[in-house]
C-alpha cells in the first residue's frame, strides 16, 4: 500500500500534465470570457493563462487579459496585454480601440491618437474611432483637425445636427470669424430651428464686434428656447456694448436668466474647474466666459480664465486677464504671480524658439503606411500655435518685469516661494548666480517643498555642478516628487556620477513602459541637449521618441534644434 502511494506521488505531475495537454484551447477562452462576462475577473485571467501555457501566442487570450486587467483598474498591464495582443496579430482591431480608450482615459491624446487611427485604417465606417480621434485633436487644442473630423462624423451618423455643431465650434476663434460665421450660416439654413446654432453663430458675430446682428441670433434661440440661460447672458451683454444708453435693457437680460436659472454660475463653476484641474484648459475656457459674462464682477473667474490661456501658451490673453484683476485688485498676489509667471514662460519659449519663429515648415513622408495623410496637417497645425505666442509680446523688457512683479510679490508676502522660484530661476538664466542661490535657499527655508529641491537641482546641473544636482533630486524624490521627469534626470546623474549604478538601472525600465516610452525618451533627449551639450546622443532619442509618438511635436522641435539647421523639417520615418 504505501509502495502505491509513493508511487502514485511520483507519477502526479506526469498525471496532472496528461490531463492538462488535452484541454482545449478555445474551450479556455470561451470559460476566460464566461468568467469576464460574471466580474470574475481573477478566475477569467486564471482561464487565460492557462490557453497561453498552451499556445504562446493566442491573441484571443491577450485580448481577454487586457479586458480583465482593465476591470481590475490595472490599466498599464491591461495595454501590455493589448499590445501583446496586437504583435500577434497587427490587425486586430478590438485590441487597437481599447488600448486607444485606456490612453486616451490617461490623457495620453496624442499616443491614443495611433490606436484610433490605426482602427480607422483597418475600418473606415468605425465612427466610435474616429470620435475618438476628434476628441483627441481637441483636447490637443488642434481644432481645424478636430472640425474636419466631426464634419465627417455627420456624414456618417445619424447625429448629423449635433456634430455640425461641434465642428462649427471648433473653428471659433481658430480661424478668421468672418469664415466661422459663414459655417453657422449653412448649419442654420439647413436647421432653422436649431437654437444652439443660432446661439453660437451670435458668439462668432458678438466676437467680431457685429452687436446688432449678435443680438438679433440670441432672440432667436431665446425665441425657440425660453429657458436658454446663456442667451439671455449674451444678449444683455452684447446690448451693452452695442449702446450704453442700452445698459439698462441689458440689465433686463441680465436679471432674467437668474429667474431661469438661478443656480447656473455655481453649475459653471463646477464644471471649469474639474476641466481646468484635469488641465483640459480649452474646455475650461469656455465655462469661466460664461460666469464671467453673468457676473463682470468675479474676479476669480476672470484670474482662472488668465491661468487656462497661461497653460496652452497664449500668453497675451493671459496678461490682459491678469491686468484685468489688478485693474480690479492692484494688491492681488496671486493674479501678480500669474503675471511674472506669464513672463517667465515667454523667456521659455523664446530660448526654445528663438531659431524657428517665422520659419516656413518643410514635411516630409517617407513612409506610405505611417499613419493616416492627416498627420502631417496637424502637425502642422501644431507647430504654427506653438510658435506664434512668444512673439506677441515683443516690446516689452520681459526680465525687468519679471523683477518687478518677484518683488512685488515678495513685498507683499514674504513667505510666498513662487516669487521666490521665480526669481531665483530667472536670475540663473541672467547668470546672477548669488542671487539664484540665495532664492533657492530661502524657498527652501520657507517650504521644504520638493518642487524647491527639483529646480535647484536644475540650477546645479546647468552649472556641471552633478553631485549637489543628483541630492537635490534625490531628496524631491523622496518628498513625493516622483515624475517621470525627475527619473530620466536621476538616469542621467547617476550615470555622470557612478554613485549607484543598480538605481540607474532600476530606473531605466520606465523607458519599457508602454505608456511612459515616448515621454520617457523625449525628456533624455531634452536634458542631454539643454543642460549637457550632446546634439548627437540627443538626437537618437528625440528620433525614438518621433518613431513612438508622431505627435510629440517638442520632440521635433528640439530635434531641428539639435541639428542646428536654418530650415526645419518635419521627417515622420
Amino acid at each position: 500500500m504505501k509502495r502505491f502511494i509513493w508511487l502514485l506521488i511520483v507519477m502526479m505531475p506526469f498525471l496532472s500534465y496528461g490531463n492538462f495537454a488535452t484541454e482545449d484551447v478555445n474551450d479556455l477562452i470561451i470559460e476566460g470570457n464566461s468568467q469576464l462576462s460574471n466580474g470574475n475577473y481573477l478566475d477569467a485571467i486564471q482561464f487565460f493563462n492557462r490557453a497561453l501555457e498552451i499556445e504562446a501566442e493566442n491573441y484571443l487570450a491577450f485580448y481577454g487579459k487586457g479586458l480583465a486587467y482593465e476591470k481590475l483598474y490595472y490599466l498599464d498591464t491591461a495595454i501590455l496585454n493589448y499590445r501583446k495582443a496586437i504583435y500577434n496579430k497587427d490587425d486586430f482591431s478590438l485590441a487597437f480601440y481599447r488600448s486607444g480608450v485606456l490612453k486616451y482615459n490617461f490623457n495620453l491624446y496624442s499616443q491614443a491618437l495611433k490606436d484610433f487611427e490605426k482602427v480607422t485604417q483597418l475600418n473606415s465606417n468605425n465612427l466610435e474611432a474616429m470620435l475618438y480621434t476628434a476628441n483627441c485633436f481637441k483636447k490637443m487644442g488642434l481644432f481645424i483637425g478636430a472640425s474636419d473630423l466631426y464634419k465627417k462624423l455627420a456624414e456618417k451618423s445619424k447625429s448629423h445636427k449635433e456634430f455640425m455643431l461641434q465642428s462649427c465650434k471648433a473653428r471659433i476663434d481658430n480661424e478668421a470669424i468672418e469664415n466661422t460665421i459663414c459655417h453657422f450660416d449653412s448649419l442654420v439654413i439647413i436647421y432653422p430651428d436649431y437654437d444652439s446654432a443660432f446661439y453660437y453663430r451670435g458668439m462668432c458675430k458678438m466676437n467680431a464686434g457685429l452687436f446688432l446682428p449678435a443680438i438679433d441670433d440670441f432672440s432667436i434661440a431665446i425665441n425657440l428656447n425660453d429657458k436658454f440661460t446663456g442667451a439671455y447672458i449674451y444678449r444683455g451683454r452684447a446690448k451693452q456694448m452695442l449702446d450704453s444708453k442700452k445698459s439698462k435693457e441689458g440689465n433686463e437680460d441680465l436679471i432674467a436668466w437668474k429667474q431661469i436659472q438661478p443656480d447656473f454660475i455655481d453649475i459653471e463653476l463646477e464644471k471649469a474647474y474639474d476641466y481646468y484641474f484635469d488641465s483640459l484648459y480649452y474646455d475650461a475656457i469656455e465655462h469661466f466666459n460664461n460666469v464671467v459674462s453673468a457676473d463682470s464682477g468675479r474676479t476669480d473667474a476672470i484670474l482662472s480664465l488668465g491661468l487656462c490661456y497661461y497653460g496652452v501658451k497664449n500668453f497675451v490673453r493671459a496678461l490682459n486677464f491678469a491686468n484685468m484683476v489688478l485693474h480690479k485688485s492692484p494688491q492681488n498676489i496671486d493674479a501678480e504671480l500669474l503675471k511674472a509667471k506669464i513672463f517667465h514662460g515667454i523667456e521659455k519659449e523664446k530660448d526654445k524658439q528663438n531659431k524657428y519663429i517665422n520659419v516656413k515648415y518643410i514635411a516630409t513622408i517617407t513612409s506610405s503606411d505611417v499613419l493616416s495623410g492627416n498627420v502631417i496637417n496637424v502637425l502642422k497645425q501644431a507647430f504654427d500655435r506653438t510658435m506664434s505666442y512668444a512673439g506677441f509680446i515683443e516690446p516689452i523688457y520681459h526680465y525687468d518685469s519679471i523683477l518687478v512683479s518677484t518683488e512685488k510679490i515678495i513685498k507683499l508676502d514674504p513667505t510666498n516661494i513662487d516669487g521666490y522660484l521665480i526669481r531665483a530661476e530667472t536670475s540663473s538664466n541672467r547668470r546672477k548666480d548669488s542671487v539664484a542661490e540665495y532664492c533657492y535657499a530661502k524657498a527652501i527655508e520657507l517650504s521644504n517643498e520638493p518642487e524647491c529641491y527639483f529646480k535647484r537641482g536644475l540650477y546645479y546641473l546647468k552649472k556641471k555642478e552633478f553631485n549637489k544636482s543628483l541630492d537635490d533630486f534625490i531628496k524631491a524624490y523622496e518628498l513625493g516628487y516622483q515624475t517621470l521627469e525627475i527619473k530620466i534626470i536621476k538616469i542621467i546623474l547617476y550615470e555622470i556620477t557612478e554613485r549607484d549604478a543598480f538605481r540607474s538601472a532600476y530606473l531605466s525600465s520606465v523607458f519599457k513602459d508602454e505608456i511612459l516610452n515616448a515621454s520617457a525618451n523625449y525628456f533624455y533627449g531634452y536634458y542631454l541637449l539643454e543642460y549637457l551639450n550632446d546634439s548627437r546622443t540627443a538626437i537618437k532619442y528625440f528620433d525614438k521618441a518621433i518613431e513612438i509618438d508622431p505627435y510629440y511635436y517638442d520632440a521635433y522641435i528640439y530635434k531641428n534644434k539639435a541639428k542646428n539647421k536654418k530650415e526645419s523639417g518635419i521627417h515622420i520615418r
